[in-house]
């Protein structure tokens, strides 16, 4: 009996090890190889389709799926909705309540009357550290003076400038933009005498060969994520600008799994990858400050809008 215990000792003792072993390492699996910032994502309503990930929470959570650790996010609502201020109000009271994953950037349209109030509140009263900005979705160009003055605002304000130069290219009978992508042309010219602005190019496509591309590359305050640039704009940006990429998926409305796919195909050293991944991003975003779990309502800059 001795015998037979010790063997039953021995065995039970090996077989827990072997478990614990096979745990640590399917864990080990499935944890994401480097936290992931999504610099291009948004809640509310899409109305060509219905989106899975309409809701806030899910996306939140397909987000952590694909390893992100913080998304910043804007609202669909806003490339079509007039009541921007209502728009940028309920986008910052949904971030807020998924818990600091989502952070808000604020649409800002210049075609509509009070649009610098409308970045002086994303500003100061929903603390947001950007603005998305749609020019083919809310009708003017890089060229209008509007925009000059946008840039100029955001400037003072140290806000970062989204600049989303497309989002999808099915066709629809309405609510489609007349231009489906952005001339960016303009914009190395607009940004020449604001050396302290922050821009991100969002959903481009150009190449490497673009002379827009070329002007851009060498502006320091101009950020790039690689959702649609070709295999050579990649590389040539990796190698001339390493610290000015970043992830952006624009999901619901595109997969959220697929640039992080696309970035774990790419043969780089783990220094380049964690740049990509989140360190470029924290960079551009700096600190932020912990936000309430509501906005509305509790504020003494409640928004009554009168547009």
């Amino acid at each position: 009996m001795q015998l037979t215990r010790r063997k039953f000792l021995k065995y039970t003792t090996s077989f827990t090890a072997a478990c614990g072993l096979v745990r640590f390492g399917t864990a080990n699996d499935k944890a994401p190889a480097e936290p992931i910032t999504d610099t291009h994502v948004y809640v509310g309503h899409w109305p060509h389709q219905q989106l899975s990930e309409n809701d806030s929470t899910k996306l939140a959570v397909d987000l952590r799926h694909a390893g992100a650790t913080q998304a910043w996010t804007g609202s669909f609502d806003g490339l079509f909705h007039k009541d921007i201020a209502s728009v940028n109000q309920r986008l910052a009271d949904t971030c807020a309540r998924v818990g600091g994953m989502l952070i808000p950037f604020g649409t800002i349209n210049p075609m509509l009357p009070d649009w610098e109030e409308d970045i002086r509140r994303c500003h100061e009263t929903f603390h947001m550290p950007g603005v998305r900005l749609h020019p083919n979705y809310h009708g003017y160009t890089l060229g209008d003076p509007r925009f000059a003055k946008l840039l100029e605002l955001a400037t003072a304000r140290e806000l970062i400038v989204q600049l989303v130069t497309w989002m999808e290219s099915d066709h629809h009978l309405l609510l489609n933009p007349r231009e489906p992508e952005v001339d960016i042309n303009p914009l190395a010219e607009k940004i020449t005498p604001l050396p302290r602005l922050k821009i991100s190019v969002t959903n481009w496509s150009g190449s490497s060969q673009d002379e827009s591309f070329r002007a851009l590359l060498k502006k320091q305050q101009v950020y790039f994520d690689l959702a649609r640039l070709n295999a050579d704009t990649i590389k040539q940006l990796i190698n001339t600008a390493p610290d000015r990429v970043t992830i952006g998926s624009c999901a619901p409305l595109h997969s959220v799994e697929e640039p992080v796919s696309r970035l774990n195909g790419m043969k780089l050293s783990g220094e380049i990858r964690h740049k990509i991944s989140s360190a470029n991003a924290a960079k551009l975003i700096g600190p932020q400050p912990k936000r309430s779990a509501a906005i509305s309502g509790n504020h003494s800059d409640a928004i009554v809008s009168t547009r």
